[in-house]
């Protein structure tokens, strides 16, 4: 039994970043992707298709996203390949109204389960004997704190045959007080199941459990911002018998997201910055994708770290390197955003002793790098008090009238409001810097 798994398609969406003058921007959309699914579920021979939730984005796209999903379906229809598919939380409204519209061969074989947050199964059948068990839920409105497995107990029952129990479910795993169907991974222990597929989360991640069984979130096949970076794409799973024989990834995106940290220790001259920039570059991604797939199109965010003399002129390199284009894998590379995190080549903590105003801003900004997201250590009152201040400036820009056309939907949170203060910090540390050097 040969199946094709993946979860979070989205169809009425397109990928972000995709720069305006990149040649046919509608091959980087959602829609595309699920076409590429078809294709490969069709020529790996596959039994199955099987869709863990938000196959389509929202209400409303339905006149987007019924022309597409119903030619795909067709095409599968045409090569006995069945697509059984759960609802999510974003088509929780707009699937069935798409399940109810189809006709003829696509209607025969599509399957939706679990409709109304009732727990379904839907058995596949070789020569009258089961060869596998699919059990879904599917999303009964957007919202459901509701852990979906608290009723699958009572729904599934012991089993008659060796046929392995495969779980499709859209759910927020390890997130007790998650709004989306929130399951805990110790419960995937308590039930016979053979696997678990689950959606939601749209970075792969697959676990194999204590008892044998396995769960796999695909992530989404095709990746849709710079959150969703490394390699996407549908799994093909293969059960011999009741074991599980082969499970790995098919790399269909046509699109990927990569965040890099270049050092720029030791290096004195601009040129030289330059070319380091650019060789770090491609070896960084040559390590990172050996196998490119459908790859046609790299967005790479740079984050420049380490001590450097040149600290004051890397944000004018870094300007200058949204027009870098290179090749890689037949693929186009662009730097899509470039974060300047290097700092001078000084003694910093020498510095902060300084009863100075130089001082007293080098002592702020290593109390701010000490105190940073992740870092572990409490914050002060004035770093609190000042992160809050500058997110409270950053979003009043933000919500601003005359920016409204720069506004890309994403909110300014902490994290951004502490790279911004780092960011404002050493400017302002080589502003006082030049001045003495030239006076």
């Amino acid at each position: 039994m040969k199946i094709l798994c993946t979860a979070d398609i989205h169809i009425g969406r397109r990928a972000s970043r995709v720069p305006d003058s990149f040649e046919d921007i509608g091959r980087f959309t959602a829609a595309n992707a699920w076409h590429d699914i078809v294709r490969c579920a069709i020529d790996e021979k596959v039994d199955l298709l099987l869709i863990a939730g938000d196959l389509v984005d929202e209400e409303n796209r339905y006149f987007e996203s019924y022309g597409p999903l119903e030619s795909g379906l067709e095409r599968l229809a045409s090569h006995g390949i069945e697509a059984i598919v759960v609802a999510g939380n974003h088509d929780v409204e707009v699937l069935p109204r798409v399940v109810n519209r189809l006709d003829g061969a696509a209607a025969d074989s599509f399957h939706m389960l679990g409709q109304g947050g009732q727990w379904e199964r839907h058995t596949i059948r070789r020569e009258g004997r089961p060869v596998l068990h699919i059990d879904g839920w599917s999303f009964p409105q957007r919202h459901v704190r509701q852990n979906p497995l608290d009723s699958y107990a009572a729904f599934v029952t012991n089993r008659t045959d060796d046929a392995p129990v495969l779980v499709l479910l859209h759910t927020d795993l390890d997130q007790r007080d998650s709004p989306y169907g929130p399951v805990m991974s110790r419960q995937l222990e308590e039930h016979s199941c053979d696997f678990w597929l689950f959606g939601h989360i749209h970075l792969p991640h697959h676990r194999k459990l204590d008892n044998g069984a396995h769960f796999l979130y695909p992530g989404s096949p095709m990746a849709l911002d710079s959150g969703e970076s490394g390699q996407h794409g549908p799994w093909l799973l293969t059960f011999d018998g009741r074991a599980l024989s082969d499970l790995h990834q098919r790399p269909l995106s046509r699109i990927r997201y990569e965040t890099l940290s270049i050092a720029l220790d030791d290096i004195h001259e601009p040129d030289a910055v330059q070319t380091h920039i650019v060789t770090e570059l491609k070896a960084a991604l040559a390590r990172q994708i050996t196998d490119p797939g459908n790859l046609e199109l790299l967005c790479a965010r740079l984050r420049f770290v380490g001590r450097s003399k040149l600290h004051r002129q890397i944000h004018e390199l870094s300007a200058r390197l949204s027009e870098l284009e290179l090749s890689l894998h037949g693929a186009t590379v662009i730097v899509e955003k470039v974060e300047n995190a290097t700092r001078p080549n000084l003694d910093l903590e020498a510095l902060s002793r300084q009863a100075s105003p130089v001082g007293a801003l080098v002592s702020l900004l290593l109390e701010l790098e000490k105190t940073g997201k992740g870092n572990g250590t409490p914050e002060s009152d004035r770093i609190r008090h000042l992160k809050h201040a500058a997110l409270k400036k950053l979003n009043e820009v933000h919500n601003a009238t005359a920016y409204s056309a720069l506004n890309d939907g994403s909110l300014p949170d902490e994290e951004v409001a502490e790279a911004y203060l780092r960011r404002a910090g050493y400017a302002l540390l080589d502003a006082l810097y030049a001045q003495k050097e030239t006076s």
